[in-house]
């Protein structure tokens, strides 16, 4: 057969003995190849199965013929792609064909074959002369569209020589699909094609396809100025369409005449909606593919069972979403079987479609929050009915806020497991259905999800597609609350074709309601500061939404017919708190005053507020101090870890917080808590939750107050904890190291705020999935005493102490003696440089690390500098904090760090703030900070996953260069300019401003 003109055209391809192939050519060769592999020792039996069928075929009409066909398959399944093939012939019979079919059948069989296609021919015809199929395609740039390959197929690897070389493609995917239609054309069935053009670029289809418009053949072009939909799409070209079959099709596939056949037996015999199976190609030659089980794109559909099912396709901007959605409203009058002569064009699979069509994913992300206390029997039919009625196709994520049940609601929900659905579960301790629901939207921010439902335990689903409903409405309204009439009765304000209004905003009801991510982010949480434990804070939210334009204040609307999708639980109806328990308990006298005021409160003295920031349950108006804060520390001797948290420990302490330190070590941090003052327990078998320490540790924690896990990690014991009471949980990080990062994502939920102590970090917690509004920077500050600037007269007595002429350059390192500090490679560094440069002293100033993995090394670092060769210039002086560091940093005037992972080290702004000259690691905020100072960085690799520690030859000769060309002039520099800018920037005064913001952020 000839090959279609515009199949894809290689713009630049290598060599390659494999010639491109149409669609067509891939299927004779399939039936070629079926001839070669035994055919002719076969053909007897073939031949008495075929006059069979031909018999029948004489008898019956093309319906029957067809099954008796099928059954020639079942008999003998492997001449399945023959049998393609034959029916090609028999409807339209070709003389290359007839001649190949001569070489197995005498004269009176050729003349019975040629006879039975004609006669097949006119029974069909006058079977469907009255149809007419209208095909209905959507598109965006997909006439010619630029592409490459690199020889890697679905299954294999084709050509291995294309990964370096690419094959550069022009792919014609919209026309070839157009003219597969125009050669499928069968005399006496109308075409009509229906091309929806969302504003192509590459070469519109009003430019070219109405030139395949021919008797029989009607083409239509429908421009739209809008972002791709392809269910819109497929909705406008439905309703230009003047066909009996309305056969929606993507824009890469291709059609024969087997399938219109197929179509229309399906469509107009079986009486059917029909999803087509395709045949995939994984290569640009269509040589070699797959049948597609997947995707339900492709759909054949008489106009009158579109028409009288009310059938629309699904207009969000998502992929795929809308073929299941038309599946689920075609349930029970669809057939899906594989499409005969039903091709899909090949195009490169990664990023084709969201680079084209500016899609993004499948399925919808969904969010059901549901809050509960004491009503088991309530939330397992909520459960049920939801599990019944639910669309499956969506990715559900439930979030359950209990508030103390002790009904066994808790076991219920514990033990809840659902196939492809998250399943959370929140705990809290009558703290009100308000910051219940608070909690759920806590949780809502800190997940993905595109569309949200919040739902009481009571509520119940009667029937399906109250989830697609209800996401259709909020393209209109993104905040929609069920109006239950049972509940209160009423009669429709103002009624269209979607929506019902029953009542203004102030009058909503709050059992069921949507949400996405920009209703909360902009209308915020619950207000529990003016409405407390639980009434009127659903409606100040529906009235809040409303000024926010989510929804319309004086007509409030839910979707139509919506109380015949969901329902309330009124039969022995038990409320989840008695009236009793409400004035007892909570002091909540609900009078007609009372509701007056309320309502006067919310839509006139608050007219002007829209968003309300999260309130924690404590800060009710009674409420005048300050929470507790616990922090939890590990290592309490040295180091910038201790000494940051140190220093937020003070500042917590003069914003009015009372403190209580639980420190499971003990050493020079410890002492200085006590020193100043601080409630300090020293607990070293804290996270051991049998041990009396945790038991004294648990006691002292009560409702609503702080947790704050200064690097102490254990996050697990703490989460259970929470589960018990209702706490806040901080933790700090100082890296962004691989490790860190993954053990504190896990935690992503729990933990309510991550202190980050630059960018860089919080950047990377954004990228692994935290919501940034649980992030909140604290930069490293230094104390309130430190002393800024060079002491000249204290260099000059310290150089003299140590024997140090007043012309050498002194090069120093402080840090601990570990291997995640390189202290070895320093040795090698400093020798390198006095090789070229005698001019130079080094000291070391850091102690022994007591650390497990670093056992050993302390030894090893000795002997290696007891061995130098150059051992009188490298002077190591052990561990030194305080005042006697700060005083030997007015000796210094360089400073190396050659630590292979580091965060934004305290050592780093002490040596600026004394106006030395910083020599680091070109890691993302060393280099940031250092670019503001007279400093430089070396470029060598971070090692985030703390493996292969050690520098490689290149990187230590980069810091032996970068120091052996420092000249006195680059280090006056330094000293004059560096303090200044510290002052500004790392003063501890910066720190109050910060830590407050970071715990008022709640």
């Amino acid at each position: 057969m000839v090959a279609h003109s515009l199949m894809s055209k290689r713009r630049s391809m290598p060599t390659c003995s494999v010639r491109p192939a149409t669609w067509s050519g891939a299927c004779n060769l399939q039936t070629r190849n079926a001839h070669k592999t035994g055919q002719k020792k076969t053909s007897d039996r073939y031949m008495i199965k075929y006059k069979y069928a031909l018999t029948k075929i004489e008898e019956k009409d093309f319906c029957e013929a067809a099954d008796a066909l099928d059954k020639l398959i079942a008999i003998n399944p492997g001449f399945s792609e023959y049998y393609f093939s034959l029916i090609r012939s028999i409807i339209e019979p070709r003389e290359k064909d007839i001649n190949m079919y001569r070489k197995h059948l005498d004269e009176h069989q050729t003349y019975q074959l040629e006879s039975f296609a004609k006669k097949l021919k006119r029974l069909t015809l006058n079977r469907f002369k009255e149809q007419k199929i209208s095909f209905c395609i959507p598109v965006k740039n997909r006439s010619k569209v630029s592409v490459e390959w690199n020889g890697v197929t679905r299954k294999k690897t084709f050509v291995s020589s294309y990964k370096e070389c690419p094959c550069k493609f022009e792919l014609f995917l919209l026309k070839n699909c157009v003219q597969s239609i125009a050669k499928s054309k069968i005399e006496g069935i109308e075409f009509e094609i229906v091309i929806v053009d969302f504003d192509s670029t590459d070469e519109p289809p009003s430019n070219w396809a109405p030139a395949f418009g021919s008797p029989g053949i009607q083409v239509k072009v429908i421009s739209l100025k809008e972002s791709f939909s392809r269910g819109r799409g497929l909705n406008v070209a439905a309703e230009n369409a003047t066909g009996t079959i309305l056969f929606f099709l993507d824009a890469d596939m291709l059609i024969s005449r087997e399938l219109i056949y197929q179509t229309l037996r399906t469509n107009v015999i079986d009486k059917k909606a029909f999803f087509p199976i395709c045949y995939s190609y994984f290569t640009p030659f269509h040589t070699e593919g797959w049948i597609r089980n997947e995707g339900w794109g492709n759909l054949s559909i008489t106009r009158e069972m579109y028409d009288n099912n009310k059938i629309k396709w699904w207009e969000k901007k998502s992929w795929g979403s809308e073929d299941d959605h038309m599946r689920d409203c075609l349930e029970g009058l669809y057939t899906r079987k594989r499409g005969i002569g039903f091709f899909h064009q090949w195009h490169p699979e990664d990023d084709f479609k969201t680079k084209h069509y500016e899609q993004k994913k499948n399925k919808f992300e969904v969010v059901l929050g549901v809050t509960t206390y004491n009503r088991l029997e309530y939330l397992q039919d909520f459960v049920n009915s939801w599990l019944a009625t639910r669309n499956p196709f969506y990715q559900w994520t439930l979030i359950f806020s209990d508030d103390g049940s002790t009904d066994g609601t808790l076991e219920y929900l514990e033990s809840l497991a659902i196939p492809d659905c998250k399943v959370h579960l929140i705990r809290h301790d009558r703290t009100g259905v308000h910051e219940s629901t608070n909690s759920i939207i806590d949780r809502c921010l800190s997940i993905n999800f595109d569309y949200g439902f919040k739902c009481d335990d009571d509520v119940v689903f009667l029937q399906k597609g109250w989830d697609d409903k209800y996401i259709d409405g909020m393209d209109s309204y993104p905040y929609i609350c069920n109006y239950n009439v049972g509940w209160r009765k009423a009669t429709p304000k103002k009624l269209d074709e979607k929506f019902v209004s029953y009542s203004d905003a102030y009058y909503s009801q709050g059992a069921f309601w949507t949400f996405t991510k920009k209703v909360l982010n902009k209308v915020g949480w619950f207000d529990t500061k003016t409405f407390g434990f639980k009434g009127y804070g659903h409606i100040d939210y529906s009235v809040r939404a409303c000024r926010a334009g989510f929804n319309n204040f004086s007509n409030f609307f839910d979707i139509r017919d919506s109380n015949s999708y969901i329902d309330l639980q009124s039969e022995n109806y038990k409320p989840a708190l008695t009236e009793n328990e409400i004035k007892k308990d909570f002091g909540l006298v609900v009078d007609e005053k009372k509701k007056k005021d309320m309502q006067i409160l919310i839509t006139k003295k608050r007219e002007d507020i829209i968003y309300v920031k999260r309130e924690p349950i404590y800060s009710f108006e009674l409420c005048t101090t300050k929470p507790v804060v616990h922090l939890i520390i590990h290592n309490n001797h040295i180091g910038g870890a201790e000494y940051v948290h140190f220093n937020h420990a003070i500042a917590l302490k003069e914003l009015g917080h009372p403190i209580k330190i639980w420190s499971v070590g003990k050493g020079t941090f410890f002492d200085r808590f006590i020193a100043s003052g601080f409630n300090i327990n020293y607990t070293p078998k804290l996270f051991e939750t049998s041990s009396s320490d945790w038991a004294s540790f648990e006691k002292e924690i009560l409702d609503g107050h702080y947790i704050y896990n200064c690097n102490s990690y254990n996050d697990d014991i703490f989460k259970n904890l929470a589960k018990e009471r209702f706490l806040y949980y901080f933790t700090i990080l100082h890296s962004d190291v691989d490790w860190i990062i993954k053990h504190q994502i896990q935690h992503k939920y729990f933990t309510h705020k991550f202190i980050a102590i630059h960018d860089t970090i919080k950047d990377t917690l954004v990228r692994s999935g935290v919501n940034h509004h649980k992030i909140s920077v604290v930069r490293n500050t230094l104390e309130s005493n430190f002393p800024f600037g060079r002491n000249i007269e204290r260099n000059s007595k310290l150089r003299s102490a140590y024997g140090i002429s007043p012309h050498k350059i002194v090069v120093g390192f402080v840090g601990r003696i570990a291997q995640d500090k390189n202290a070895l490679d320093l040795i090698d560094i400093f020798e390198a440089v006095l090789k070229k440069r005698p001019d130079f002293k080094f000291i070391i100033i850091g102690g022994e690390s007591k650390r497990t993995q670093d056992k050993g090394y302390n030894e090893e670092f000795n002997n290696k500098l007891i061995n130098s060769p150059n051992k009188e210039d490298i002077l190591h002086l052990g561990e030194r904090i305080g005042d006697e560091l700060y005083s030997l940093l007015d000796l210094i005037d360089v400073s190396i760090n050659v630590s292979p992972s580091e965060g934004l080290p305290i050592s780093m702004l002490e040596q600026l703030s004394k106006g030395i000259y910083c020599i680091y690691p070109r890691f993302p905020e060393i280099e940031k900070v250092l670019s503001k100072f007279k400093s430089t960085t070396i470029d060598i690799k971070q090692r985030k996953d703390l493996k292969n520690l050690s520098y490689t030859k290149e990187e230590k000769d980069l810091f032996v260069e970068t120091i052996v060309k420092l000249r006195q002039n680059d280090l006056a520099g330094a000293t004059q300019y560096n303090p200044s800018i510290a002052s500004d920037l790392f003063s501890y005064s910066s720190l109050l401003d910060q830590i407050k913001n970071a715990f008022d952020a709640l």
